[in-house]
């Protein structure tokens, strides 16, 4: 990979890409999608301040963004985290009318800090995830390494899903106009994820991976009742038939085909995780997204999801600064080796 700019960042890099056509699930954009420009590199912001609520300095740089996320454990002093996440969000709101302000909400994992988990108590336990063989409760950490040791949701249930919607109602409706649309985190999960921490029926299997598929259309149904220009929905990791944004949590050449077929069929945030400005990761990852994004794509580059692990210095990297000038064409391919070229002179090559 070359850049013939003032980029910083120049390395050789051989990735091996396999070309194929993907059948995307089809996306639509709102109809008032989230500001874009190719004047620098585009990107969006997705973090918390763990140790308490955003300051006005903070929520002012947040505002700056076309989309920003609020992540869980946001600090504050409100007792659940749907307020503490709201209110970080009506923050920014208040400095910006145009970013996208979206509210984090995982699909899979019932967080017990969020208010939505006192409605999975007492009788309302049978809507969280059993193993069918057992009767016992699943925890999330049995069945992924690292992962939070906390109950499942099961959206094979008409009422678990309604209970989760109504989470997502909330937070468009507490301050409306404050929240655009949520994060739906673990939106690529299937029920074969629960093969090593649980025994699940073949039917149960197909009924909980279809549940939460149909939780997050009926998500974004709702939100499209309260915000019907701007509403959105990220999905992470997948495209999700109907729902309008999807990440990219870890960007990796290998995604690059995927990446370069979405071509403005949804919202799509591409983030590079455990990622330094100016490492080898970094070039890569970058590269691959110049080389793949189209109108209504953003990247970052990030340590972790806190403030301090790299949000919060997006200023200190010259090359979000450097004119780029919009693509003056989608990337070609000659010989196994990818070429796109922008505007203001920015050269990329990739083989």
């Amino acid at each position: 990979l070359i850049y013939t700019s003032s980029l910083t960042m120049s390395l050789f890099l051989n990735v091996l890409i396999l070309l194929k056509v993907i059948d995307l699930s089809s996306g639509q954009l709102p109809p008032s999608p989230p500001p874009f420009s190719w004047d620098t590199i585009p990107l969006f912001i997705h973090t918390m301040n763990r140790s308490g609520a955003l300051n006005e300095t903070s929520a002012k740089y947040l505002a700056r963004f076309p989309l920003a996320t609020i992540e869980k454990d946001q600090g504050g002093d409100e007792k659940y985290e749907e307020d503490k996440i709201i209110g970080a969000l009506k923050q920014i709101r208040s400095y910006s009318a145009s970013t996208r302000t979206i509210f984090y909400l995982n699909t899979v994992i019932n967080f017990p800090q969020y208010k939505l988990s006192l409605n999975f108590t007492g009788a309302n336990e049978k809507y969280l995830l059993h193993d069918d063989k057992t009767g016992e409760l699943v925890y999330f950490g049995n069945c992924i390494h690292n992962a939070p040791n906390y109950t499942i949701f099961d959206p094979s249930y008409n009422e678990t899903r309604e209970l989760w919607v109504n989470t997502v109602k909330y937070a468009m409706t507490k301050y409306p106009g404050a929240v655009d649309g949520i994060f739906g985190d673990r939106g690529a999960t299937t029920a074969s994820v629960f093969d090593k921490c649980a025994t699940l029926s073949t039917q149960h299997q197909t009924e909980w991976t279809n549940g939460h598929t149909l939780m997050m259309q009926e998500a974004m149904k709702m939100i499209y009742n309260y915000d019907k220009d701007r509403g959105v929905i990220i999905t992470n990791g997948v495209d999700v038939n109907t729902v309008n944004g999807r990440m990219f949590e870890n960007f990796v050449t290998s995604n690059l085909p995927v990446l370069m077929n979405e071509n403005g069929i949804r919202i799509s945030e591409v983030h590079s995780d455990k990622c330094t400005f100016f490492s080898t990761k970094y070039n890569q990852t970058l590269a691959g997204y110049l080389i793949g994004a189209s109108k209504y794509d953003y990247y970052m580059c990030t340590q972790g999801w806190t403030l301090q692990t790299g949000w919060d210095i997006i200023d200190e990297n010259p090359d979000f600064k450097q004119a780029l000038g919009e693509p003056i064409s989608n990337a070609t391919i000659k010989n196994g080796i990818y070429y796109r070229e922008f505007k203001q002179g920015v050269k990329v090559w990739l083989d």
